[in-house]
């Protein structure tokens, strides 16, 4: 089973920890030099602890709505040389 295909936050035999595999991930890709930006949209789900330990130093952001994060977005890639999606 593919972490793509089914993932647990709760420990179950057989199922990926959707943490123990986002922050795998995270900590791969910046250790391979890539900066990983989070942005958050508060509510009281949101786990903002655990997000922003997946992002680099420094580049984590919390929105209040999506329209806010789609804004924080924007203004991100407007700073950075790379189209998004990259080509």
């Amino acid at each position: 089973m593919s972490p793509s295909s089914s993932c647990a936050d709760n420990p179950v035999p057989g199922v990926p920890n959707c943490r123990t595999e986002a922050t795998a991930a995270a900590n791969d890709a910046k250790s391979g030099g890539i900066q990983i930006i989070t942005i958050a949209v508060r509510d009281s789900s949101t786990d903002l602890g655990f997000l922003f330990s997946l992002n680099s130093t420094n580049l984590g952001f919390v929105t209040e709505s999506f329209e806010e994060a789609e804004l924080v977005t924007d203004a991100i890639l407007g700073e950075i040389d790379i189209p998004c999606p990259p080509s």
